[in-house]
């Protein structure tokens, strides 16, 4: 069963790679999308989580220095999805801002303004937030929409954090009176007997989950939709690396076992590096 289910596995990652490598149309990241899309439906989780970074990585690289896709909301999602696997997201972000990446498109400047927002930087994620605004990423009512939302949180956090201060010195005085009670620790007060012990959650999973949130996706959604699929990037001139067999259309290249398996784990087995 175990083998079956390695080689549907390699067939499904040659067709991706093969739809890749003969695509001859206007719009070369549409395989690539197609590519998320069949992985997403086909591969299980843990096989997903193996081998999606990279694919992700990969199309992020192939098309940063293509004009026409700056802006295209389908390649910024790409991006997007990819801080999903990263422990940091500041090296993507950098480098999305050092390539001109998203900077019209408000979740740019949302995902920026989140990634402050986890590490309590709160004024450079209201300054994020101002910028997107003042450069009119659109779109702008969602970007609007996200700085209230980030304005209640913060309104929120003061609010309890002003309560917590309150009751600080009371709840000192009373400890320091009470006698300790000898038995379980605490943390094993909270866990009910024979339960699991829950994993505790990652901050950069926190940032995530909001950027999913925040941009109306849910964590098992996938970024890339139908609609996607089916969208034209804005003209401009074609980058070299982007272009699929001969002008007419007419190439389609035959390729070996060999250039298959490389091409694999090239695309899918190497380790993300930014």
């Amino acid at each position: 069963m175990a083998a079956a289910d390695a080689e549907q596995e390699k067939e499904l990652l040659s067709s991706v790679v093969a739809d890749i490598r003969s695509y001859s149309g206007s719009d070369p990241l549409r395989p690539w999308l197609r590519g998320v899309r069949k992985m997403e439906r086909a591969l299980p989780p843990a096989t997903l989580r193996e081998k999606l970074p990279r694919f992700l990585q990969k199309c992020a690289q192939e098309f940063q220095d293509d004009v026409r896709y700056r802006d295209d909301p389908r390649y910024l999602r790409v991006w997007i999805q990819l801080m999903d696997y990263v422990a940091d997201a500041k090296p993507l972000l950098k480098k999305m801002e050092r390539n001109g990446i998203g900077l019209k498109r408000a979740s740019f400047y949302m995902a920026y303004a989140l990634y402050y927002e986890k590490h309590k930087r709160f004024n450079d994620a209201e300054k994020m937030y101002n910028l997107g605004i003042q450069k009119l990423a659109e779109p702008i009512g969602e970007l609007h929409k996200a700085h209230k939302q980030f304005i209640l949180r913060m309104e929120s956090y003061k609010r309890r954090k002003d309560k917590l201060q309150e009751r600080l010195p009371r709840k000192a005085v009373s400890s320091a009176t009470m006698p300790r009670k000898s038995g379980p620790s605490a943390t094993s007060m909270n866990q009910v007997e024979g339960s699991p012990v829950k994993k505790p959650i990652q901050e950069h999973d926190i940032m995530n989950v909001l950027i999913l949130r925040v941009l109306g996706f849910k964590r098992t959604q996938s970024f890339i939709a139908d609609d996607d699929l089916k969208r034209t990037p804005a003209k401009a001139s074609q980058s070299n690396s982007c272009k699929f067999g001969d002008e007419n259309g007419l190439f389609e290249p035959t390729i070996t076992t060999r250039d298959v398996m490389a091409e694999i784990n090239d695309m899918f087995g190497m380790p993300l590096d930014f």
